[in-house]
């Protein structure tokens, strides 16, 4: 839809003048705090099904990060580590370690694989044997006085464990050597503090409130404000297998920062629930009152909540279960719906057959740009509120694609909901307007539904691909056909990224020729997959669907480098080379770093395209031409790939409506004539004045003319008498595989050479 792609292109455009940072907050909300993608090489995988199973250690033996009870790992930090190791599928066993020192010496000596909370420091991974992964986790570090001490700031005597990172890298630096004692442990410290020995400690501020309780250091208090913090990172062992330091990096990206968050907070939540002691040290006088104070609340919370959750909830439900667009009910309603939907029919109607049928709409776009939204909303709404007062029909929604509804409908058999739909659709195919009627080209798609069988999203599935697979039909029930190829959709989709990874796209090529002496003067490489699964696959079965996904986006830059493969090898023997044509996808025009990927392929290779590689592209890779917008970004794009050394082609040329704008708008090398000109210009005086005209006028232009399609003799001779002297088609070659191509090639040239 080419005017609703440069609805959209203008829209962003305006959006990024009026919010120059959209891009960073939509990252920040969508990928950096949920995680970005687990994308495994094939290599790390095969690490992962070799080792299922790996040995880690920690660091911070402190509440809540990690603790030990009875042998077993609890506390945030092993909660990460079994979110880890769900990702991954292997089994990840944390080693239980007395302190720090024994937990650097295993992973100095190699036997443990990771540590869990290692402090993003480089040089003491240096020195223990570990290379660190991005961080994950920052750890703050608060003051910890006594009460009647809180605000004394000089002449402080700090207690600390010596063989702790924060201490070499935060304490020793700030506070001189006389000012320093040190302990063994942490509670250690908390007890020197609490007792007099020492003024001040720097703990970890969840790690607070389980220290004091445990210690029975109830007289200590921090101001709150963080002094310093740490980064932790998982620190692998130096001299492990390097997949596995690339593999916990990206799961490190992956892990979603709230769930990270949240396994920290919820601890620390959970160790605020402060002793009795501590409440009676504290505050004795207050503890009475406070427990009142908390009934009062809690009754008035309890009646407040009750009436907002009423009131949230029908909130909730309008919007979960109502379609923006139309504010009409949505698919998830009718899902709900269904259950008492059937249960109802068995017991009142159980003769009949519950039916799945779209209704779509294939001219939305047209109607949108001519008459406004407002006018098609409103005939949506229209057509709900008609067709559920149809005693055939139970109930109507939203469908999931524009302009589409969904009825749930009950009839005998299928050739009686069949007459319903046919009966009833020409009503919902015009919208009356006070000046005229605008006619909607509706079709209908029919699915039974059997509970048993399938859910009803995925009944409504086929019922969709039944509305819109058959252009000969404007009401059609989904079949054994539909179901095969929805089918063979799945298994392509299920299988294209591997028969990306094992080479089975391949370039197959076509050649070119110079009709008057039949020698070959270039080739258009096409892709072809066969696949180890699914077998030969024909390019009408995939290509579709791939510019559908987007994965025609990879698969033609695999294309592209095997065409620079082929001229690279050729040009190193010395043999004869002719241009080799790769198209290109629409896609691309809106790919992001699309150029940036194409000249990474150029410094690949180290070879130029210029006179060796030509790029196709056809009028709809730009969407509408009409806009000034597409107009500059296309001519932009044309322009830097002319300047990298391709040729650019337009193929299909007398195909659409705007092929005449891109010769005026694009620097364009090569016209490449659509078959249809051809076909039609043997019988029709009219077309072959056309072909001759559109033969000028890129000769005219500069341009090397082509036609495609050819199949006869005759029309060889057309196009010569026409002034055409290049073709493809059938009658010279069919598409080949690259060894067959370079034998053709060789030996046509040799013989009009």
């Amino acid at each position: 839809d080419t005017e609703l792609l440069g609805q959209l292109n203008r829209s962003m455009d305006q959006m990024l003048l009026d919010q120059p940072n959209l891009r960073n907050r939509l990252t920040d909300k969508y990928l950096r705090n949920s995680g970005f993608p687990l994308i495994l090489t094939r290599q790390e995988r095969e690490y992962l099904q070799e080792r299922k199973k790996l040995k880690a250690a920690v660091a911070i033996h402190q509440k809540p990060y990690t603790y030990f009870e009875d042998g077993e790992a609890k506390g945030a930090m092993p909660e990460i580590v079994g979110r880890i190791a769900s990702d991954l599928g292997v089994e990840i066993e944390i080693v239980e370690t007395k302190s720090i020192t024994e937990t650097r010496a295993l992973i100095k000596a190699g036997e443990i694989d990771f540590v869990v909370d290692a402090v993003g420091d480089h040089s003491e991974g240096d020195q223990y044997n570990i290379r660190l992964t991005q961080p994950y986790f920052k750890l703050s570090y608060v003051p910890l006085k006594r009460s009647d001490d809180l605000h004394r700031d000089s002449q402080l005597k700090v207690a600390c464990v010596p063989d702790f990172v924060y201490t070499k890298v935060y304490i020793e630096p700030r506070f001189p050597n006389e000012q320093r004692l040190y302990f063994p442990t942490v509670q250690e410290c908390f007890k020197a503090v609490s007792d007099g020995r020492a003024d001040i400690v720097f703990a970890p501020r969840g790690a607070v409130p389980y220290m004091i309780d445990e210690t029975g250091a109830f007289n200590l208090e921090t101001p709150g404000e963080s002094y310093f913090s740490d980064e932790i990172c998982l620190g692998v062992y130096k001299y492990a297998d390097y997949r596995l330091w690339h593999i916990l990096n990206k799961e490190i990206n992956h892990l979603d920062d709230n769930f990270i968050r949240s396994a920290v907070s919820e601890r620390q939540v959970e160790a605020i629930q402060f002793s009795p002691q501590w409440l009676i040290y504290h505050h004795p006088a207050k503890v009475i009152a406070l427990v009142i104070l908390i009934f009062w609340i809690i009754g008035g919370i309890v009646i407040y909540r009750n009436h907002l959750r009423r009131k949230h909830i029908e909130v909730i439900r309008h919007m979960a279960y109502t379609d923006a667009r139309y504010n009409l009910p949505n698919l998830a309603w009718l899902e709900s719906q269904m259950p008492q939907f059937l249960l109802k029919m068995r017991k009142t109607e159980p003769t009949k057959n519950t039916y799945v049928v779209v209704l779509g709409m294939q001219s939305k776009s047209a109607i949108v740009a001519q008459y406004g939204e407002e006018l098609l909303i409103k005939h949506m709404q229209n057509a709900s509120k008609q067709l559920n007062q149809k005693p055939w029909v139970a109930m109507t929604a939203a469908g999931m694609g524009t302009s589409n509804l969904i009825c749930i409908c009950k009839a005998e058999s299928d050739a009686q909901i069949m007459d319903y739909v046919m009966e009833a659709l020409p009503d919902y195919s015009c919208i009356e307007t006070k000046d005229s009627r605008i006619w909607l080209h509706m079709k209908a798609g029919i699915c039974e539904y059997k509970k048993e069988d399938l859910s009803v999203r995925q009944v409504v599935e086929r019922a969709n691909v039944a509305c819109f697979e058959s252009p000969m039909h404007d009401v059609q029930i989904f079949d054994e056909k539909m179901q095969k190829s929805l089918t063979l959709q799945h298994q392509i989709e299920g299988h294209m990224e591997k028969a990306l990874a094992d080479g089975e796209f391949k370039a197959w090529y076509q050649p070119k020729y110079d009709i008057k002496t039949r020698r070959i003067v270039g080739a258009e490489a096409l892709v072809r997959w066969t696949s180890s699964e699914l077998g030969f696959m024909p390019p009408g079965a995939f290509i579709p669907l791939f510019e559908q996904n987007g994965f025609v986006i990879p698969v033609d830059y695999t294309i592209l480098e095997q065409v620079f493969q082929l001229q690279k090898s050729r040009l190193a023997e010395g043999k004869e080379v002719v241009p080799i044509s790769v198209n290109q996808s629409r896609l691309h025009m809106t790919e992001e770093g699309y150029l940036d990927k194409i000249k990474a392929i150029i410094d690949k290779y180290q070879l130029s395209p210029t006179g060796l590689i030509e790029l196709e592209v056809t009028e709809t890779v730009f969407g509408d031409f009409d806009e000034n917008t597409n107009q500059k970004r296309a001519a932009d794009i044309i322009g830097k790939l002319h300047e990298m050394g391709f040729t650019i082609s337009v193929d299909d040329f007398g195909s659409g409506y705007s092929s005449f704008m891109l010769l005026n708008y694009l620097p364009l090398d090569v016209m490449k004539i659509d078959r249809t000109l051809l076909e039609t210009s043997g019988d029709s005086n009219r077309m072959r004045a056309i072909l001759a005209n559109v033969i000028k006028l890129g000769r005219s232009l500069n341009m090397q003319v082509i036609c495609e399609g050819i199949e006869t003799r005759e029309q060889e001779e057309l196009l010569l008498e026409l002034g055409c002297h290049y073709g493809q088609g059938f009658l010279n070659a069919k598409p080949m595989p690259l060894n067959d191509f370079i034998k053709f090639f060789e030996k046509r040239n040799s013989e009009v050479a």
